[in-house]
């Protein structure tokens, strides 16, 4: 029987992402949500379905949002019995077993904590579980500051623990989940989009390369495609894939707070913890700018990481664009076969006529309409001003996609 609380700290589509490899590895019968800082019908029911949980009760907390979310598996039969702006307190039966579980969220402020503990101590009978984000310890041997916490508040957490004769629960994992830095600044480049500087640069070294033609209309074509190129290899050697960056930056997390766990806290793999931590963070949101520069939506504003949202564009253009049905001689045919078969054969057809094209310019001219005005051709044919090429290349969108050569497209 497992039960999960997790200060969430923000619902996002990523932790929403880690918050299902947890229920699908501990297939909890109970879980609690602290902090999501979101509305809960703002949640969609199947991401509920996907995790095997149903909504058992969310905390009122007058004009402010809910912070405390209680889900429980369908199979657990679960009632509310109290609630508060600091706990929800649900009575389970499962199986053979009747328990109560009672969610916590202590307050930051110690008055409002003492408040806490008396209101608990009513439901301290039975097989009771208090589980979730106290905001308090018994002693400053549970925190690492460069402060030491609050006297009064440990006597009042120690005063609590012996009133309710509770048994504190041994653990698994890292002995300190989470730093709050205070005194100290962790400052971290932002590296995904590249300095101005840098890339102003390179393209200059590249442009500046002389081309052997002298044709101008063909040496600014040459120049973009080598331009295309060099941006390509620069993209790879800075950036290189980002999954496989995410992936790296876990596993020496991992590693780092296996080794806290084992030789405790130094000031080394503390601050090692810290720049891993963040650099992770960097290279997710490096992944969801990617794929959102690959989804064309251009229209989204920064927020939370929408990778899924991404995704799901992503594959709907893609179903868009794909041939599924074709009407041959007034038939529908579904067959991809025939349908590759009639493709081919059609343009085969198109492009090996027998008959040998004229060459005559006069006949050629002859089937061209005329589009244009002499005025209206004498202005297409005009070279552009500076201004007109500035305004244009700075118009443009930079989290558009790529056109045919390669470059963003307003």
């Amino acid at each position: 029987m497992n039960i999960i609380t997790w200060n969430v700290r923000g619902l996002t589509d990523e932790s929403k992402r880690l918050l299902k490899e947890h229920c699908s590895s501990f297939s909890p019968i109970i879980l609690g949500l602290i902090e999501p800082k979101k509305v809960f019908r703002k949640v969609r029911q199947s991401y509920w379905n996907s995790l095997n949980m149903v909504h058992i009760h969310q905390n009122c907390r007058a004009s402010k949002s809910s912070n405390i979310w209680v889900l429980a598996h369908p199979d657990v039969l679960a009632t509310t019995v109290f609630s508060s702006d600091q706990s929800v307190i649900v009575d389970c039966i499962w199986q053979t077993y009747n328990f109560r579980v009672a969610v916590i969220h202590g307050a930051n402020d110690q008055i409002l904590r003492r408040r806490l503990w008396h209101d608990l101590l009513h439901f301290t009978s039975g097989n009771t579980v208090f589980i979730g984000d106290f905001n308090a310890v018994k002693g400053s041997n549970e925190r690492i500051s460069s402060r030491s916490p609050s006297r009064s508040s440990c006597l009042d957490f120690c005063a609590f623990i012996d009133d309710s004769q509770f048994i504190e629960s041994p653990t698994e994992g890292i002995r300190f989940t989470w730093v709050l830095l205070i005194y100290g600044i962790l400052l971290l480049p932002r590296r995904f989009r590249g300095s101005p500087l840098i890339i102003l640069h390179m393209v200059k070294n590249s442009w500046t390369v002389a081309v052997n033609t002298r044709c101008p209309i063909l040496c600014v074509m040459l120049k973009l495609k080598r331009l295309r190129y060099d941006i390509k290899a620069w993209n790879k050697d800075v950036f290189g894939n980002v999954d496989n960056s995410i992936g790296q930056f876990q596993n020496h997390l991992a590693v780092t707070q296996n080794q806290i766990s084992e030789t405790g806290y130094t000031d080394e793999l503390f601050d090692e913890e810290i720049r891993l931590q963040a650099e992770l963070n960097v290279a997710l949101s490096r992944k969801n700018n990617f794929l959102q520069q690959k989804s064309r939506a251009s229209w989204l504003q920064d927020g939370d990481r929408n990778t899924t949202f991404f995704h799901r564009m992503i594959k709907f253009k893609w179903r868009n664009t794909l041939i599924t049905r074709l009407n041959i001689d007034g038939v529908d045919v579904y067959d991809p076969s025939i349908i590759e078969q009639h493709i081919i054969g059609h343009f085969s057809a198109f492009f090996m006529d027998d008959e040998s094209p004229s060459t005559d310019p006069l006949e050629i001219e002859a089937l061209i309409d005329v589009a244009v005005s002499d005025a209206q051709n004498n202005f297409l044919v005009s070279i552009p001003e500076e201004s007109e090429i500035a305004a244009e290349v700075f118009g443009m969108d930079v989290n558009s996609a790529p056109g045919p050569d390669g470059f963003s497209v307003p």
